[in-house]
């Protein structure tokens, strides 16, 4: 029986499977041995070339119609493999990254030819796939080599130590100090900050300074709280070992001696405070020099629910401040020379003059991150005025965030490094969008009308920037303010014209 029923559905499989999808029945007959191409219709026709082919031709040409800019797009995917090796645990997930960016490339290059019928796709394909194994090589390799293995517990003993560099923090009524030493017992050289009280620290225990003390140290700490602030990865990264305190007196066996710079941002901090005294000098001292070591946690915190936080901070506000008016005062100057202005382009010495201004005022301010980071785009966007292309792009973006993250990997997880690019790229997009350059358009009206536009724009400007900033405010300090706009619409003006 059971032969029977299997030869019985072997004649009748043409019939079943033409009324099982649609097709008027074939009798076996028609379809004999043989007919010609007798057995090829008994099925029907495999579409599947047919429909890949169309699916890459809406790809394509969704890619020409949108004319999307690859620079850009090579950040995010440079970004990406960054993040990839953050999310990863194991080698082997490393390697599956940077073998799926290679292998998207290479299928690219060997499957569709330069001139083929899918440039785009190509394209795309190469550039997005190498920078994906880019990013995830690259923080790799800055991790393996500049990353520094924590001591393996915490202990107290008397350390000898070079002074690499020193932080005051009169607030706190401490100095930070990051010194080279060797970790007791195994004789590995070893980076450590420590917090030495103010009354113990004399001016002698600068840069270079040879010292000895008595410490407690500890491993760099993780996260309190999951997804809070990581302070061990950042350790990792600065090559730090081991955090801890003094809890002993500083023995000096020879002096330092501050550098130029060093020097320079100590003094200058000096002058704002011994002149204007309390809360204010502290925070002009922290605009003016970059130190923040005087504002209180009262004022800190105050500024932090305001929303106004990254004023405290040398960033874009301050380094373009600085920038724009060294380039108003030479061009408005080197104006008043008729026989200059008529042989110089007088824009193109502006910008190197402002160029200038802000390189030196990034590395016055210590050369932070953020400060460099922001010098950098100020720099792209005068570039970009001198000849003559336009300031705000995304290009230039994408150019800043691919240098930042080229030599700092590691500060993608950073809030610091996604505020400021969420911000700068939320800035970009608004006024970059149709409507908005219809509504900023110059026109002929009362300077009522055209100051009450200015308004609207920067408040339209500071909501936009508010909800692009929300979402990374939320993940990672856990509370978000409801009236930051208006707060910077007040501050950021005042505080451009005070500094």
């Amino acid at each position: 029986p059971v032969a029977a029923m299997t030869l019985s559905l072997a004649i009748n499989r043409p019939f079943l499977s033409s009324a099982a999808m649609g097709r008027k029945p074939v009798p076996l007959a028609a379809v004999g041995s043989d007919a010609p191409h007798g057995a090829a219709l008994q099925h029907g026709p495999w579409r599947m070339r047919a429909n890949l082919s169309s699916g890459l031709e809406q790809v394509e040409r969704f890619l020409a119609r949108t004319v999307l800019e690859h620079a850009p797009w090579a950040v995010v995917a440079l970004g990406s493999g960054i993040a990839m090796w953050f999310i990863g645990r194991d080698v082997w997930q490393w390697l599956a990254v940077i073998a799926f960016g290679l292998g998207t490339a290479m299928t690219a290059l060997a499957l569709l030819s330069p001139g083929g019928a899918f440039p785009f796709i190509r394209r795309a394909m190469v550039t997005l796939g190498f920078a994906l194994a880019l990013g995830c090589g690259l923080v790799w390799v800055k991790a393996s080599v500049v990353g520094a293995t924590p001591i393996a517990r915490s202990f107290v003993a008397e350390i000898g130590a070079t002074v690499l560099s020193r932080e005051d923090q009169p607030a706190d009524k401490r100095v930070r100090l990051l010194l080279a030493t060797r970790e007791p017992g195994t004789d590995r050289a070893i980076k450590v900050r420590l917090n030495v009280p103010i009354e113990q620290v004399r001016p002698e225990i600068a840069n270079g300074a040879a010292i000895r003390v008595r410490a407690r140290l500890v491993p760099p700490p993780p996260p309190m709280l999951p997804g809070g602030y990581d302070f061990s990865r950042t350790a990792w990264f600065a090559g730090i070992s081991a955090t801890g305190s003094a809890i002993g007196p500083v023995t000096i066996l020879s002096p330092g001696q501050l550098g130029i710079l060093d020097f320079a941002q100590q003094g200058l901090s000096r002058h704002v405070q011994d002149n204007i005294a309390g809360s204010p000098g502290a925070i002009a001292a922290a605009l003016a020099s970059g130190d923040r070591g005087g504002i209180s946690e009262a004022d800190d915190q105050a500024m932090r629910d305001a929303g106004l936080t990254h004023l405290l901070s040398v960033s874009g506000l301050h380094v373009s401040a600085v920038i724009a008016a060294a380039y108003f005062v030479v061009l408005r100057f080197l104006a008043l020379l008729p026989w200059l202005a008529l042989r110089v382009r007088l824009p193109l010495v502006a910008a190197g003059a402002g160029a200038v201004s802000g390189i030196g005022y990034t590395l016055l301010t210590g050369a932070e991150l953020p400060t460099i980071r922001s010098c950098l785009g100020a720099v792209l966007v005068l570039l970009a005025m001198a000849i003559g292309r336009d300031p705000l792009s995304m290009r230039l973006v994408a150019i800043a965030a691919f240098v930042v993250l080229l030599f700092w990997p590691e500060a993608l997880v950073g809030p610091s490094f996604q505020m400021s690019f969420a911000a700068v790229i939320a800035i970009v997009a608004l006024h970059g969008s149709q409507a908005m350059r219809a509504f900023n358009a110059p026109r002929d009206e009362g300077w009522a009308a055209k100051g009450l536009r200015h308004i609207v724009a920067l408040l339209l400007t500071g909501v936009v920037i508010e909800l692009a900033l929300m979402p990374i405010v939320l993940f990672h300090f856990h509370r978000a303010g409801i009236y930051g706009a208006p707060a910077n619409i007040v501050a950021i003006p005042l505080t451009t014209f005070a500094a």
